[in-house]
């Protein structure tokens, strides 16, 4: 009973916001009249290659989240965020990534609106669910494009699909012309009222009657024909770069910065406990309740933590484990301690909910059985950027992740004066 109680307490906390403190930079604070009220939302991950079964479980948790928040009188706004991933990057089909940019285009109606995060560069037909969506985000170092895989023919079918999403998501159909086909000359046109536009260079004399020409020149930079880089896009293409999806979030003011595969279906919860030392010992059975619950198909993970540390390795294990976890949401529960290296498997978590008194952080030393090791620099500067790339996969606050490691980080607290966001 105790422990179902548990179950259901955090589950209700971790999945509907009640009663417990979540650590999110994204958390809302208490309202106020500067402050705009909190916004229904979800996000989605899709990793390429993009094939039939993404599209379902596009369809299958994207839908669901328009008709919960409807029945809560609310229009939801939807993050899709795009990652060219390890195995296949720009490799998706032309037909799998159509189809899922007519999904994205015209079967969402019901969303306040659809964004497409991306955060690293992204190239090849994927593109084409990008351009689907009604705003883009960029990250600093991402790029777009080009849309066509280096020395496949250009058919009619393709730039009719380009035409098509250029008509229904406003933006400049010459624009994404060049990006399908890099070779063809686009011009960068800056007119006498001081906009940016793009025209193929069949097109300029047409263009030329109708504006007065300032300036023109290439549009692509050597040797990068076909990618809209983040400076370019910066230029009226997206309204918005930010490093991580907290950024969005608070842009938006949406509550939770994770994916929620319990959308459109019930909850089925397990329970692993963290206790004591991280050592291999407690490795090989954290991971082995892991994959019996991925192979009874449980989709919510509570990891109730009361842990002061171990050691680096088998923690890092178990965190990677985690963070590549699919379809099954994760929420750490730190009891009383997450801290030592216990704090990497909580910041492995989609969501960190404390318990009354809990702790998370301090990992300045390893343990080994109970001989304490204190940090060198070398271990410090790495356990600091696993921390820190942990926490930006979950979206959770890099720089307090990365202080949580190194002493000598000083991290500052700012307030936005339009939406109060911190």
């Amino acid at each position: 009973m105790k422990t179902r109680a548990l179950l259901e307490c955090l589950g209700r906390a971790a999945l509907i916001g009640l009663g417990l403190a979540a650590f999110s930079s994204t958390t809302p604070a208490q309202p106020s009249k500067a402050q705009a009220p909190v916004q229904a939302g979800q996000f989605f991950t899709i990793v390429e290659p993009i094939n039939d079964e993404v599209i379902e479980r596009v369809r299958t948790s994207a839908l669901p989240a328009i008709e919960q928040a409807t029945a809560k009188g609310a229009r939801p706004t939807l993050v899709f965020e795009f990652r060219p991933g390890e195995t296949r990057p720009g490799q998706s089909s032309f037909g799998a990534s159509s189809d899922l940019a007519t999904f994205l285009a015209t079967r969402l109606t019901g969303a306040r609106q659809t964004v497409a995060y991306v955060p690293e560069p992204l190239s090849g037909y994927a593109v084409l669910a990008v351009l689907a969506c009604d705003e883009i985000i960029m990250g600093p170092d991402a790029s777009l494009g080009p849309i066509s895989p280096e020395g496949e023919p250009i058919t009619p079918r393709e730039r009719e699909t380009v035409r098509e999403l250029a008509r229904l998501k406003p933006r400049d159909p010459d624009l994404l012309l060049g990006m399908l086909a890099p070779n063809a000359d686009l011009r960068e046109i800056r007119t006498a009222d001081r906009q940016v536009h793009y025209v193929l260079a069949d097109r300029l004399p047409e263009f030329e009657k109708q504006h007065q020409v300032v300036e023109n020149q290439p549009a692509w930079e050597g040797g990068r024909r076909g990618i809209l880089t983040v400076e370019r896009a910066r230029q009226g293409f997206v309204r918005l770069v930010a490093e991580d999806r907290a950024k969005i979030a608070e842009a938006f003011n949406l509550a939770s910065t994770s994916d929620d595969p319990t959308l459109g279906g019930p909850v089925s919860p397990i329970l692993i406990r963290i206790e004591g030392a991280i050592d291999q010992v407690k490795e090989s059975y954290v991971r082995r309740r892991i994959g019996q619950a991925f192979k009874e198909g449980d989709n919510l993970i509570i990891f109730d933590i009361d842990s002061e540390g171990g050691l680096d390795h088998p923690a890092d294990t178990i965190a990677e484990t985690i963070v590549n976890l699919k379809d099954i949401r994760t929420v750490a529960y730190i009891n009383e301690h997450a801290t030592g290296v216990a704090t990497l498997i909580a910041l492995a978590c989609d969501e960190i909910v404390f318990h009354k008194g809990g702790r998370l952080g301090n990992l300045t030393q390893l343990v080994d059985g109970s001989k304490p090791d204190p940090l060198d620099d070398r271990m410090t500067a790495v356990l600091a950027k696993r921390a820190f790339d942990l926490a930006q996969a979950n979206g959770h606050p890099g720089a307090l992740a990365r202080a949580m490691v190194d002493p000598n980080v000083e991290v500052l607290s700012a307030r936005d004066a339009k939406t109060g966001a911190v």
